[in-house]
């Protein structure tokens, strides 16, 4: 009896410990996110849904709640439009982010966020370019769909994510500027397709040892094809289209 009554009661610690607890919150005021919570929601809440209007001030709060591991912000204004650098750097615990549409700017904010495996922006986005170290080291990331919207990649975006290994380019495909090694140390991408509204790509795929195909989707818009476009790769398949003229570097 004793014993039954023993796991009976592990049961419940361990269906406590990992119970899933949802808040949705409206915020009138930017930066009331931590009066709005109580300390107890505070300490166990695990999904967040906020409508209304935010600052640094709450996201940085979202960043200390411990068992927070999906934050949905995408029917929020955020002050300044941005989420800045350093915001979710070092979380290990979110795994499923979705910002508003109306952020244009997305610093070196989610470094080594080691559990992220789901970002989203929620459409009409107004984001344009990823050019910080946006995602460094998230090495639960697979798979990663760059918005209609973004016309630049220039940064190192995915720098050591070692586990993405899909790329994918969301419809119609608007981007025209791959440099800055956004891929540097990408050891499992395999395969990637170059879209055809690209007319810069140079210092792409440094280090991507993984890397075994490129093709070119047609008709390519690349003359140049930049300086170490494809340095330290482990690539073992690739048609120069006829339009690239001139290659500088590896």
């Amino acid at each position: 009896m004793k014993r039954t009554n023993l796991l009976i009661a592990l049961i419940f610690l361990f269906a406590g410990i990992n119970a899933q607890i949802t808040k949705t919150i409206n915020i009138e005021v930017p930066g009331q996110l931590s009066s709005l919570l109580t300390t107890e929601e505070k300490l166990n809440v695990t999904h967040l849904v906020v409508i209304g209007s935010l600052d640094k001030t709450d996201l940085d709060l979202m960043n200390l709640m411990p068992k927070l591991d999906t934050i949905d912000i995408g029917e929020t204004f955020i002050f300044g439009n941005e989420i800045p650098d350093g915001t979710f750097n070092g979380n290990n615990h979110l795994k499923t982010i979705i910002l508003p549409g109306s952020v244009e700017r997305i610093g070196s904010s989610f470094q080594s966020c080691s559990a992220l495996t789901d970002f989203k922006i929620k459409s009409p986005i107004a984001l344009r370019s990823l050019n910080s170290m946006t995602f460094y080291n998230c090495n639960s990331l697979v798979s990663f769909t760059i918005p209609s919207s973004v016309i630049e990649i220039n940064g190192p975006v995915f720098h050591s994510c070692e586990n993405l290994s899909e790329i994918l380019f969301e419809e119609p495909v608007s981007i025209t500027t791959i440099t800055g090694n956004p891929f540097f140390g990408c050891t499992s991408l395999k395969n990637f397709t170059i879209p055809k509204s690209v007319t810069i790509l140079t210092n792409a795929f440094y280090a991507c040892y993984g890397l075994e195909t490129v093709e070119f989707e047609q008709p390519v818009s690349i003359t140049n094809l930049g300086v170490s476009a494809f340095a330290k790769s482990g690539i073992k398949s690739i048609t120069i289209p006829a339009s690239i003229t001139n290659i500088e570097g590896g």
